[in-house]
């Protein structure tokens, strides 16, 4: 299914925001962050494992997907103090966020649920401008769940 996303035709801000993390608890968010062969070989290397011992240390099969394992509060185990500790090496899904559509929802499916994303995101409307092309480029290809695909 094919979305309109001509509304973003000027294109959107957002920016990481310094110790925020609130993308990455469950005290605001709930999800999974699901891997791809690239995230699972840079995030292994990032902690000098190979991808089985990376597996095995912090991931979880879920819905037949490899998927980041959670700490029990259900924050992401590389959460530390509000900050990413492997910011660098971060899955696509946290590195496109929050233009990557997943189980149904996409902040960028039209204004409204652009504003309503920003209600939990401080990055939301600061920062740097993305345009239209680049949305696009991220999420090319890309299909959740649902069927979303830009």
């Amino acid at each position: 299914m094919d979305r309109d996303l001509d509304w973003i035709r000027r294109g959107l801000r957002f920016e990481c925001q310094p110790d925020c993390g609130l993308c990455c608890t469950a005290e605001t968010r709930e999800g999974s962050v699901f891997l791809e062969r690239e995230d699972l070989e840079r995030l292994a290397g990032f902690w000098n494992l190979t991808p089985r011992a990376f597996v095995q240390k912090y991931c979880v099969d879920e819905y037949g997907e490899l998927a980041l394992a959670m700490q029990d509060n259900g924050s992401c185990h590389f959460l530390e103090h509000g900050a990413c500790t492997v910011y660098e090496a971060r899955p696509l899904q946290c590195r496109t966020y929050p233009f990557l559509p997943l189980d149904g929802f996409t902040p960028i499916e039209s204004p409204y649920t652009w504003r309503y994303e920003k209600k939990f995101c401080p990055g939301i409307g600061k920062g740097r401008l993305y345009r239209k092309e680049e949305i696009s480029e991220f999420t090319r290809g890309r299909v959740d769940v649902n069927g979303f695909e830009v």
